[in-house]
């Protein structure tokens, strides 16, 4: 026997409310890894801003690799680590 009308459209309004908030999450997920990332930049920018006052002939380009791979190891983990969760999400 068929549902009655009023119980499809309680289903549609909840799936339609549920698939919003699925979207604003996913929108916040990519705003706080977007910021994630800023932040490892700015610090491997950081390093590698230290790194140019460093007047060691040895410390000083250590430093400024080091300053890179702080911003490149960074943000690639953090986009790994973004993409896991979401996928153990469903997303």
């Amino acid at each position: 026997m068929p549902e009655p009308n009023h119980v499809y459209e309680e289903m549609l309004a909840t799936r339609a409310d549920r698939a919003v908030d699925a979207a604003r999450e996913r929108l916040w997920i990519a705003v706080r890894t977007v910021a994630v990332c800023l932040l490892w930049q700015a610090l491997g920018f950081a390093v590698m801003v230290w790194a140019l006052r460093v007047h060691d002939p040895v410390n000083g380009p250590l430093a400024m690799r080091g300053g890179a791979g702080i911003a490149t190891v960074g943000t690639l983990l953090t986009l790994v680590v973004s993409q896991l969760r979401q996928r153990k999400r469903g997303d």
